[in-house]
């Protein structure tokens, strides 16, 4: 067995490489920039640069592999929806066609939540539920969608499985990515926060789920890899206690976040780069919260807490030498 592994540089990417090494199991990292891999050398593990977006790139590093995970994604909410469909969706094409080529035994994708309808700590969103008008409205999301409906009717020939990870916090996230929520809290006294919810997932957890998903999920299936349900207040709660930080926590009205959203909106239409938009500033003030029973019952899965997942991220920050 010989796993590629697209977007080896990034948060999951780098703890999917860390499973399947620790597994005895060969690992190709596809990454564009060697010098940006997060891991320290491991056994059967080698990098080969290249670009998701250019198709004789992906093809060339596939060549001899029996699986692959697709990891890479476009995940700044700060960019046009041009780049996003560019990576994350003619990305994916390219991935399946070369899976083609090559032979690929299996074909892991790896989407987002929010391509399902979500719910409230009492009736959760789940595999089944349609896209939520909330995440519709945003490029991502968008993006993520269209790629799964791509798969769903240009990839039926392969032997493929896709994986759904909800909000992801864990160790290896060297830019930072999703982990900004966490340092957006260091060395604060106030700390304002969104009127909403997430759910959140240990990125370990979501690591074991391709690989259980590559191993044993059923084809053409998609697996919400999420874990706990908790409001913005309730997350910065945990963080506080990790961080040793006492900041006195203010809910930020929603009115406010439209208003700044709309300003956002401004911004994108005159060229200006920005995660501030209407759809952004929404998401933030809803109860994002899904369920994992599929996932455990089908996948086998165990979820670790959300309060372990900050203190595994922050651990890793200070080993890098990274304070703030």
């Amino acid at each position: 067995m010989l796993v590629l592994v697209t977007g080896a540089n990034g948060l999951l990417g780098a703890n999917t490489i860390a499973v399947l090494a620790s597994m005895g199991i060969r690992v190709r990292g596809f990454l564009r920039n060697k010098n940006r891999y997060p891991l320290e050398p491991l056994p059967g593990v080698t990098l080969v640069e290249g670009d998701i977006t250019e198709a004789e790139s992906v093809l060339r590093a596939m060549q001899g592999c029996t699986h692959v995970i697709h990891t890479a994604a476009l995940t700044n909410q700060g960019e046009f929806e041009e780049a996003y469909y560019r990576v994350n969706v003619e990305g994916t094409r390219h991935v399946a066609e070369a899976a083609r080529q090559c032979g690929v035994q299996r074909v892991v994708w790896v989407s987002t939540a929010n391509t399902m309808g979500f719910g409230t700590k009492e009736q959760p969103g789940h595999e089944s539920m349609p896209m939520s008008n909330a995440f519709s409205l945003s490029p991502y999301a968008r993006s993520k969608w269209l790629a799964e409906q791509w798969i769903a009717q240009h990839a039926k020939d392969l032997d493929n499985v896709t994986v759904n990870p909800t909000f992801m916090i864990g160790p290896y996230d060297s830019q930072p990515s999703s982990g900004k929520i966490i340092k957006m809290a260091w060395n604060k006294r106030i700390l304002w926060h969104p009127p909403g919810g997430k759910n959140f997932v240990h990125v370990q957890d979501v690591a074991h789920a391709l690989v259980a998903a590559m191993q044993k999920g059923i084809i053409g299936e998609r697996y919400l890899a999420g874990n706990e349900n908790l409001s913005y207040r309730e997350f910065y709660k945990q963080v506080a206690h990790h961080t040793s930080t006492r900041f006195q926590l203010i809910p930020v009205p929603s009115w406010l976040l439209w208003l700044v959203g709309k300003i956002g909106d401004l911004l994108r239409i005159l060229g200006i780069r920005t995660a501030l938009s209407s759809a952004n500033m929404h998401i933030l003030c809803v109860q994002n919260f899904y369920t994992n029973v599929k996932s455990i019952q089908e996948l086998n899965l165990n979820y670790q807490s959300t309060d372990l997942a900050i203190c595994d991220a922050i651990a890793w920050w200070k080993k890098q030498g990274q304070r703030n």
